[in-house]
């Protein structure tokens, strides 16, 4: 009776000596005497100079952009960023002047047209289908014909200046959704009420607005939110133009819209950058909402610069890198591999690399690899995708209006002949910017079109009516 208790206190004290060794092991390499230098790429969090004067911050507006109906937006968004950064009021009581019954009334026109959450990027005939919800339910409400007055506002302002909100001290996000769907209903509104010519107007509003966005945000958020915007912008023109019904004049206006997109638009290096300098306060967060067991664990073994330096150097820097390449390169770059499948990205070193490690040993930094774990799925460069597919679709647009002028120049209706429009396309310096090559006509589907990199429909119809 006595044997076993003498052998669990025989093996069992070297056990728990080794325990207590690999411990103080553990706690020791992750002292912070052996932390890290960051990155000298990586700068520092601090906040920076505004960029543009508070009037005309479109950022401080939306913020503001669903305050009750008798409040200024501007100022109400002023009141809820000074609050998340620490200044005058609390958020709670800036977020008052939000009325309770102007939001049910929001919620109300929203259920009133469907189709304003139809998205462009995935879907064909977004526009035709809000035109015919409109038509069914006109606006009439005061609330909805101020949101769209507010949305016109906001789409004037001249600046977009994220600095403040990424230096607050608690997280705050504009209403992204409702600016989206108020842009797709004023368009939409303009065409049913005023004709193409109105709606046009609306559009070439509407891509100056998001095109300043996409050049201005410092988020990835607000970037991918930008190509949105504008990816609704061309659909709708290309809508327009499939009408068959635009006057010389008013294709010379839609092709202004869907001009190229200018290079400080299309580069997402310093997005990711931004997203480099915020990561701190995110793992802080990410850490926060761990058990408290958890908790404690990291913060004992987590060695801070160097979890931020594998980051950086698993995602940041090859994702700048990969930013500045040429669409076809990035593609390249992202598919080559067997069976050309995205997920293969690991063998071409793309795919972040957040596993424990054994050399250097897998107790340094445990904690930080911990944290870096959610970060293993991540697929940055879809975000650099959507950029270069919003540009080939710009292009598309363009070759539509291309056929479309053809069309109205000859005085005639669009034939179905195949050779016809194959031909344009052929000669077109539209090209699809992934290989160099013509874009794809379908003739049978009346369809133009080229191979996406990521989920969105890469096509446009040709001459179809609301």
């Amino acid at each position: 009776m006595t044997e076993r208790p003498n052998l669990l206190i025989r093996f069992g004290r070297p056990a728990l000596i080794v325990l207590g060794l690999a411990a103080l092991g553990l706690i020791a390499v992750n002292l912070d005497v052996f932390d890290q230098a960051l990155d000298t790429d990586i700068g520092d969090a601090q906040p920076v100079a505004a960029t543009v004067s508070p009037a005309d911050d479109a950022l401080r507006y939306m913020l503001g952009l669903t305050a009750a109906s008798d409040q200024d937006p501007g100022q109400v968004g002023a009141a809820r960023l000074e609050a998340v950064r620490g200044n005058g009021t609390t958020l709670e009581a800036a977020s008052d002047e939000i009325s309770t019954a102007d939001l049910e009334a929001d919620a109300i026109w929203l259920d009133r047209y469907p189709a304003v959450d139809c998205n462009s990027r995935s879907q064909l005939g977004c526009l035709d289908r809000l035109v015919q919800d409109l038509e069914s339910r006109p606006i009439d409400g005061a609330r909805l014909r101020l949101m769209l007055e507010r949305y016109r506002t906001l789409r004037g302002l001249s600046g977009f200046d994220e600095g403040p909100l990424l230096h607050a001290d608690r997280a705050l996000v504009p209403d992204y959704g409702t600016v989206l769907r108020l842009a797709r209903l004023s368009v939409a509104a303009a065409l049913q009420e005023e004709g193409a010519e109105a709606a046009l107007e609306e559009l070439a509003a509407g891509r100056a607005f998001w095109e300043m966005m996409l050049r201005e945000g410092d988020t990835m958020l607000a970037r991918m939110v930008a190509v949105a915007g504008l990816w609704t912008q061309l659909q709708f023109v290309s809508e327009l133009v499939a009408t068959g019904a635009l006057t010389p004049e008013e294709l010379d206006r839609a092709a202004e819209i869907v001009r190229p997109l200018p290079a400080a638009a299309k580069d997402l290096g310093s997005a990711f950058a931004t997203e480099q300098r915020t990561l701190a306060a995110a793992l802080d967060d990410m850490r926060d909402r761990l058990p408290l067991a958890r908790r404690v664990f990291i913060a004992l073994t987590e060695q801070p610069n160097a979890t931020l330096n594998r980051f950086n150097r698993q995602v940041t820097q090859p994702m700048v890198e990969l930013s500045a390449a040429a669409p076809a390169d990035f593609r390249q770059r992202v598919e080559q591999g067997p069976d050309h499948d995205k997920r293969q990205d690991k063998k071409q070193g793309l795919a972040p690399d957040f596993s424990h490690r054994v050399f250097p040993p897998g107790l340094y930094n445990l904690g930080g690899t911990m944290l870096l774990q959610p970060f293993r799925v991540y697929s940055p460069w879809d975000y650099i995708g959507r950029i270069h597919d919003l540009s080939g679709m710009l292009g598309l647009v363009r070759l539509q209006i291309e056929i479309e002028g053809v069309r109205v120049r000859r005085g005639e209706e669009l034939s179905l002949d195949h050779d016809f429009v194959e031909r344009i396309v052929e000669d077109s310096n539209e090209r699809n910017q992934y290989t160099g090559d013509a874009m794809r006509w379908e003739g049978a589907e009346r369809m133009l079109g080229f191979d996406c990199f990521g989920e969105s429909i890469c096509r446009v119809r040709i001459q179809v009516g609301f």
